[in-house]
């Protein structure tokens, strides 16, 4: 008759090592549908077992030390059941959180001359420029924004289980991870990216065929009936995307007609150059977004202009009075 021999049994080292894959596994799940603290979570709970499982074989752990002394009760047969029904109900607690968590929807929109900074559920950033409008909707597979109009730019959290995607246009741009500025004024819409890479895509239902373009960090590609060339994009364009983000217009050799196009995204107030050989001065300054009196103040300064108010919301660019 054969002798009834006890069942093979994994050391304790082995026992931690496999509860911490498996906490790892769970924290790539949540770090894919983009729960960046859940996610936080299981990584410093599978940072903790892989120190346990380093002392165990290490035989420094206290753990290790009671299991020698007890030979008679094995470590695994007293603490493995536990530590596995732990993992097993971190399991359950996030597949509940995966399946519950509600879709999310919302719309922000900026007056002329407002900005805004959102802070997205799954961590990633939207700052909204001058007049401007998006739409947000999240589900458990994707994450789309729509440009109704206006630029904004978008700091993304990596979830390459919910693709991020921004509508703008006849087109969509899509990232996994990274940084990028789209704008859509007039139906032609522009996007440029600050970090990573972003996919440019043409709709065929806009009456051309679909097409798509990869951009890299520095990149730029403007778009309305079709995709344009990409480019590296101008540095004084990246220079007024930065300024923007931080509340300032930076002008630095740009002609004056530039100035007063640019400066009036930021106001209510109607700026008219009477001379069009005015418009081709350049001037230099950085200003903050609609500041009017400082903006007067730079084009008497800087180019030796006259500025005469027409009403309680328009000015005339005219230029100097002759001296006597």
């Amino acid at each position: 008759m054969a002798r009834k021999t006890d069942p093979v049994e994994d050391t304790p080292e082995e026992a931690a090592s496999s509860i911490s894959d498996a906490l790892e596994f769970l924290r790539d799940e949540a770090d894919a549908v983009g729960m960046s603290d859940v996610s936080n979570l299981l990584e410093e709970a599978s940072a903790k077992s892989r120190e346990h499982s380093a002392a165990l074989a290490s035989g420094t752990s206290p753990v290790r030390a009671a299991s020698a002394a007890a030979r008679g009760q094995p470590w695994q047969r007293r603490y493995l059941p536990i530590a596995a029904a732990g993992v097993l109900m971190m399991a359950a607690v996030l597949a509940f959180m995966l399946m519950t968590a509600p879709d999310y929807e919302a719309t922000y929109r900026t007056a002329i001359g407002e900005q805004l900074h959102i802070r997205l559920p799954d961590d990633s950033m939207l700052r909204l420029n001058t007049d401007s409008a998006v739409t947000v909707r999240y589900t458990d597979k994707a994450r789309r924004v729509n440009l109704e109009r206006g630029e904004a730019w978008f700091d993304v959290t990596p979830a390459p289980a919910r693709p991020f995607s921004v509508d703008a246009g006849s087109g969509t741009v899509r990232a996994v991870g990274t940084e990028f500025n789209v704008w859509l004024e007039n139906q032609l819409v522009e996007v440029t990216v600050g970090e990573g890479i972003v996919e440019v895509r043409a709709n065929d239902a806009e009456g051309f065929a679909a097409t798509a373009e990869l951009l890299n960090e520095g990149q730029t590609l403007a778009y309305k009936d079709a995709l344009g060339p990409v480019e590296t994009a101008a540095p004084d364009e990246i220079a007024r995307q930065r300024a923007w983000r931080q509340g300032f217009l930076d002008f630095d050799g740009h002609t004056l007609a530039e100035i007063v196009e640019e400066a009036g995204r930021y106001t209510s107030m109607r700026i008219t150059i009477a001379d069009p050989e005015l418009e081709a001065l350049t001037l230099n300054a950085y200003i903050r977004a609609g500041d009017d009196e400082k903006l007067i103040e730079l084009i008497e300064s800087n180019a030796g202009l006259a500025v005469q108010r027409v009403g309680a919301d328009e000015i005339l660019i005219v230029p100097p009075s002759p001296q006597d």
